[in-house]
């Protein structure tokens, strides 16, 4: 795959990583500090940080012109991410606040276009190693996008409740 092609999807890459940890950021100084929704999104910040990290270190790579066989070897396996254990007061407090209920929503419109995003490059490209690259980016934010779905479920019983609307 042309170069210029692939550092163009790095950057769009990265782009999307950055929003989201504005986004996770925001909403972690939006909530109550040494709140478990709080931890919760500055954990997402560093996860966020540590994509965007890594997309940085294989765009320098690819844009000088180093080998990038190996580049999949330094990627950070989903397991290595620890998912929250979430409570049910979490998916409350995230439901009875307007703004963290939309971080919520929005993160996982962004989760859902990074997995577009990089499942898109992947059948695109012709090299195994970066259609391996790209599906593990894939794979990446689809476990993102699982969690953020889940809160954004269940957190909105509570946001509908506090609403005083019930289509439940």
């Amino acid at each position: 795959m042309e170069k210029e092609k692939i550092l163009k999807a790095l950057k769009k890459g990265m782009k999307g990583e950055m929003d989201s940890i504005n986004l996770y950021q925001q909403a972690a100084d939006k909530a109550e500090e040494g709140d478990e929704v709080a931890d919760f999104f500055l954990e997402r910040v560093e996860e966020e940080k540590t994509h965007y990290n890594y997309l940085l270190k294989f765009y320098k790579a690819i844009k000088d012109d180093k080998n990038i066989k190996n580049i999949s070897k330094d990627f950070p396996s989903v397991e290595e991410e620890k998912s929250p254990i979430i409570s049910d007061e979490f998916y409350k407090r995230i439901g009875q606040k307007q703004y963290l209920f939309s971080a919520i929503s929005t993160a996982a419109l962004l989760e859902l276009e990074s997995i577009k995003h990089y499942e898109k490059w992947a059948s695109l490209s012709k090299e195994k190693e970066l259609k391996t690259f790209y599906k593990k980016l894939a794979d990446w934010e689809r476990e993102h996008y699982e969690e953020v779905l889940e809160i954004e479920k269940e957190a909105e019983k509570e946001y509908w409740i506090k609403n005083r609307f019930t289509p439940f």
